[in-house]
């Protein structure tokens, strides 16, 4: 190939060009060989990243609970869970809005028997909502949040609502009301930018 380009009265530059070219055939066969990945995977890459960055956030999202003394009904794992479940099936759905609840209780070091409610009741959320979007795909990011809040609480709050403890039952009402207008306002704001990035 040199003595063709010698031939064609090339240039020394593109003979240097050439000679390198053959002196790092494998190091450009590995740049090919990553910029082909990128092409290929950078959208899922993206994804990934996102995935993590959201673990984080629903996982550290209720932190504010160990100070100040309300229910936490302000968090990201609900909306976090949904559109997982969304992306990537409902097999991943379910694990992830099962370990972000499970991680945030860790975080917090707030680790209860109640625990048997709400982590079921994410991966329930995160199992069902790819379904629900699917069948409904002109509900819209704030209807499905709405829906996704009555789901979770529906099968996570029944524990605390069916104690005698009249204060645990005020908890729970005080965690559901909170957590249904919060959610509308979270699925507005960061539901819509997830929706753009991941879907």
């Amino acid at each position: 190939m040199r003595k063709h380009i010698q031939k064609a009265g090339q240039n020394e530059m593109l003979l240097g060009l050439f000679d390198l070219c053959v002196e790092k055939k494998w190091y450009l066969f590995t740049l090919l060989v990553v910029m082909i990945a990128l092409v290929f995977f950078t959208s899922q890459t993206a994804k990934f990243i996102m995935l993590i960055l959201m673990g984080a956030l629903a996982s550290v999202s209720t932190m504010y609970k160990k100070f100040i003394r309300i229910p936490p009904f302000l968090e990201f794992m609900t909306v976090t869970t949904v559109f997982v479940g969304i992306a990537y099936g409902p097999v991943v759905g379910a694990i992830y809005g099962a370990t972000v609840s499970v991680l945030s209780e860790v975080i917090n070091t707030c680790i209860d028997a109640f625990i048997i409610g709400y982590v079921p009741a994410r991966a329930v959320v995160g199992a069902t909502s790819g379904l629900v979007y699917a069948t409904f795909p002109d509900l819209g990011v704030v209807w499905l949040g709405i829906i996704m809040t009555i789901i979770y609480n529906g099968v996570g709050q029944p524990l605390y609502l069916l104690q005698s403890d009249i204060e645990l039952r005020i908890k729970a009402w005080t965690f559901i009301i909170g957590n249904f207008f919060a959610n509308i306002i979270v699925f507005a704001t960061l539901g819509l930018f997830l929706e753009s990035v991941l879907l």
